[in-house]
């Protein structure tokens, strides 16, 4: 597996990270406008697939220093990977059939603005991801490297003031998901 990574699939780390993830991104869909919290829902479950492949394909330390990083994952992971996990989860989700949307919020839900018209479901995304970052889910190490859109909090209409507040929201959802499925 990829050793230092900031996702630990085999820690449960990614699974707690993509229930937040999905939590997280229905609840700030509601902000963004109608119809899109069901697709927050699934994007933000898949929107980090790309680790576990890149986890079930890589078996030695592929990223050196992992966790002293000074870069975003995304950055380093293609300077030594030449692909990154978010554009790798959008070819598995394509080849998965899923709709172009998600597909596409999938592939920039680090760099939203690039999203075309999947821009503000990546908003959305982008914008979960860093709230679950910055209060220690899914960051390994290292929650300062983490560089959000601007562009994003507007589409979403969050200050990064609100973090603090949207993690409490989402802590007792991510609770709830996995109560009820450890029966």
């Amino acid at each position: 597996n990829v050793q230092g990574a900031a996702l630990h699939p085999r820690s449960g780390e990614l699974w707690t990270h993509a229930i937040g993830m999905a939590a997280g991104s229905r609840l700030l869909a509601d902000r963004v406008g109608p119809g899109l919290g069901e697709a927050a829902y699934a994007a933000g479950m898949l929107a980090d697939i790309g680790m576990l492949a890149l986890d079930s394909l890589l078996q030695e330390e592929a990223i050196p220093n992992m966790n002293a990083r000074t870069s975003p994952t995304v950055d380093l992971e293609s300077q030594y990977l030449g692909i990154d996990h978010a554009t790798l989860g959008a070819a598995v989700a394509k080849r998965w059939n899923l709709p172009s949307l998600m597909v596409d919020a999938i592939a920039h839900h680090h760099h939203p603005s690039e999203g075309g018209a999947a821009n503000k479901l990546a908003a959305v995304l982008h914008v979960a991801d860093a709230v679950l970052v910055k209060n220690g889910i899914g960051a390994g190490q290292d929650t300062s490297n983490y560089l959000i859109e601007p562009a994003a909090l507007e589409v979403v209409k969050v200050k990064a003031e609100e973090f603090e507040t949207l993690f409490a929201s989402i802590t007792p959802l991510i609770q709830a998901a996995k109560s009820s499925l450890n029966g």
